[in-house]
């Protein structure tokens, strides 16, 4: 079977302007972005991103991220479609409720491991975590309820196991990186 998503998860520079260099890239060699997720790491001024795309000719996934791995601010980049990997969304969804629903849709929230985060006469905010599928089941069983506002994040990855030789290489590469701005800043001052 061919799966339909494909998922790559890059390391970046927390710097303005890197999203749109990425976003610009994949638009002009006209790959679809199904979901882009941005977020701070572990490491100061590194961002994450998990790009998904619905691309399924696999010389085109290839190039795509070798093309991101060729700016200049990209550390690494992955494909982690066909690796074991840990790929979850999350959603917070505005929901009608009258005060006789409210037992119903606290049973269901729990059923879906989601949390109701705030609830005012009339309506509830309730927030969930899981794989996508989870996620669409759960939107479904909530349009029962009127969904006022929905929010899905996209999706976000992260590869299963031990990651020392990731580590070790965003390491390096933070270090070669600093030497290389060093470098770039004496030789303009």
């Amino acid at each position: 079977m061919i799966k339909s998503e494909h998922t790559i998860v890059a390391f970046v520079e927390d710097e303005p302007g890197v999203l749109n260099r990425v976003v610009s890239l994949l638009r002009r060699r006209n790959y679809n972005i199904k979901s882009l997720v941005v977020g701070a790491t572990e490491q100061p001024g590194l961002s994450r991103m998990t790009i998904v795309t619905d691309e399924s000719d696999n010389n085109r996934r290839v190039n795509m991220a070798r093309n991101i791995q060729k700016l200049v601010n990209a550390y690494t980049v992955e494909d982690v479609t066909d690796v074991p990997a840990v790929i979850r969304e999350y959603m917070l969804a505005k929901v009608s409720v009258s005060n006789g629903d409210r037992v119903e849709l606290d049973l269901l929230t729990r059923e879906y491991g989601a949390k109701v985060i705030d609830s005012e006469e009339g309506a509830v905010i309730i927030e969930a975590t899981g794989y996508d599928m989870e996620i669409e089941s759960f939107i479904q069983k909530l349009k029962a309820y009127d969904i006022v506002e929905l929010m899905r994040s996209g999706k976000m990855a992260m590869r299963r196991g031990s990651h020392l030789e990731l580590k070790a290489k965003l390491e390096m590469m933070s270090t070669d990186q600093q030497g290389s701005t060093s470098q770039i800043q004496s030789a303009i001052s």
